[in-house]
């Protein structure tokens, strides 16, 4: 299949809805986030990618000690091709919240309402704002799906993102 059919096949299942919720996110840096982290990172800096490779590929992820520094997630190298191939081909949904709790707190209830493929740990969020939750979910749900270059055009600033594939 060339890139082209690979493309098509992609907008074809923006389309038609044929995608899940994988995972969803939150950032000070969303922008910043999703381009350097996710789409082009490695598994050390990305949960969304250590979770890709464990869960989506089956690859083997190792937690190394290096340099008596923190430990570092590895995987072959040559498999972070293939989840970046992967993450370039899903869509993101984004929504800005200026505080950084209240983001934190609305990427739980949304962990907890949509329940992703790929969010392991969930947290406990403040019920007592689930009205403003329940607004902001209504605005994620009516935003653009995006591709990875639209992401591109976003502001930057505090936000949570949700992330979509087939």
């Amino acid at each position: 299949m060339g890139h082209l059919d690979e493309l098509d096949k992609i907008i074809e299942s923006r389309e038609n809805g044929n995608l899940r919720v994988v995972y969803v996110g939150e950032s000070g840096r969303v922008k910043y986030r999703i381009l350097n982290n996710h789409c082009f990172g490695n598994v050390d800096v990305s949960a969304l990618r250590r979770s890709i490779a464990k869960y989506v590929f089956k690859y083997e992820v190792r937690k190394e000690k290096c340099n008596n520094k923190n430990a570092k997630f590895l995987i072959n190298p040559l498999y972070e091709l293939e989840i970046t191939k992967y993450v370039l081909s899903g869509f993101w949904k984004v929504i800005f919240i200026d505080d950084r709790k209240e983001a934190k707190d609305f990427q739980y209830f949304l962990i907890n309402k949509l329940k992703p493929l790929l969010n392991r740990m969930g947290g406990i969020y403040d019920t007592s704002n689930e009205k403003i939750y329940k607004k902001w979910f209504e605005s994620l749900e009516n935003a653009p799906l995006l591709s990875y270059k639209e992401i591109l055009e976003l502001e930057c600033g505090t936000g949570v993102y949700v992330f979509y594939h087939e």
